[in-house]
């Protein structure tokens, strides 16, 4: 089963609020930070993975006019 880049995006996404939710319930402040850190490389993952999305359709679009 081949993986989409919004199935990605979906999961870096899921993988976001889970560290989101560790962070808030730490009484450490240097393990929220470390689950904040960890929630902002996700959400960064996310917008990656839906910007190629993007580029791929629009390369799509380019390739299927110019055709």
């Amino acid at each position: 089963m081949a993986v989409t880049m919004l199935d990605l995006n979906q999961s870096y996404l899921a993988r976001e609020a889970e560290a989101r939710a560790a962070a808030g319930e730490q009484v450490l402040e240097n393990v929220r930070q470390k689950h904040l850190t960890a929630a902002a490389t996700w959400a960064a993952l996310a917008h990656s993975a839906r910007k190629m999305a993007e580029l791929r359709a629009r390369r799509l679009v380019e390739r299927t006019a110019a055709s």
